[in-house]
């Protein structure tokens, strides 16, 4: 027979606690563990931590994750299954007809074909220093040539 215990006062136990044989909070190190596809949950705001292979811990209730400190990496980062961050070299990536966009001053860069780079939302590209090209020079549409010899 299964006894239930009521107590407003604190338990005490410095072995743990065992669940069904299995244990549950480790002595100690004060471990909450979980077994099987299950995890943590909170029942007042309707998310938690689950795993359910022993690669990934999953966010439960499809909850966005905060955290005000850094957040670390070392293989680079995924979307998607779409590698956006290196791991090592830092390089980030996209794919299809996108690139890198600056939210604040609504432009940036993309391919949509293997051979041009282009600037989005028809920004103007500067540098304080030099641009080069060892090919040549195209200006306007119909890629009349300007060659410069020196």
């Amino acid at each position: 027979m299964v006894q239930k215990v009521y107590t407003s006062n604190i338990i005490r136990a410095d072995q743990g606690f065992q669940v069904d044989g299995l244990q549950v909070i480790d002595a100690g190190a004060g471990w909450h563990r979980t077994y099987g596809a299950t995890g943590w949950y909170n029942g007042t705001y309707g998310g938690g931590w689950n795993m359910s292979d022993d690669t990934w811990i999953r966010s439960y209730g499809s909850k966005n994750v905060l955290c005000d400190k850094v957040i670390r990496a070392d293989q680079g980062f995924q979307v998607s299954g779409l590698q956006v961050i290196d791991a090592g070299g830092g390089w980030h990536r996209t794919y299809g007809n996108t690139g890198w966009y600056n939210e604040t001053y609504g432009g940036g860069m993309y391919m949509t074909d293997n051979t041009w780079v282009r600037i989005y939302n028809n920004k103007l590209f500067y540098s304080s220093n030099t641009i080069r090209t060892d090919g040549e020079l195209q200006v306007g549409e119909s890629g009349n040539r300007m060659v410069v010899k020196g």
